[in-house]
C-alpha cells in the first residue's frame, strides 16, 4: 500500500488543514514527526506572500495556524 492511500479515508472527514498536514507527515516519517498529544480547538488563517515569476502572490490559508489546544 502507498502512502497516498493511507489518507484516503481522512479526505471526507472534518478534519483541520493542519490536523491533515501533521497526521500525513507522521504517517509518513513515524521515527521523525511525533502524533498530536492535544486537539486543537480554534484556528486561524495564514496569509502566505511569495514571488511567482514578477508578480507578487498573497493567499490565505484558512485553518492552518493553532490558536488554541484541548486534550485529546
Amino acid at each position: 500500500m502507498d502512502n497516498r492511500s493511507k489518507f484516503l479515508c481522512h479526505k471526507n472527514s472534518n478534519m483541520s488543514s493542519y490536523f491533515q498536514m501533521q497526521n500525513s507527515l507522521h504517517h509518513i516519517h513515524p521515527k521523525k514527526i511525533p502524533t498530536l498529544c492535544c486537539q486543537p480547538k480554534r484556528f486561524a488563517p495564514t496569509m502566505l506572500l511569495y514571488y511567482d515569476g514578477s508578480n507578487i502572490i498573497v493567499k490565505r490559508y484558512d485553518n492552518m495556524r493553532v490558536i488554541e489546544c484541548s486534550c485529546s
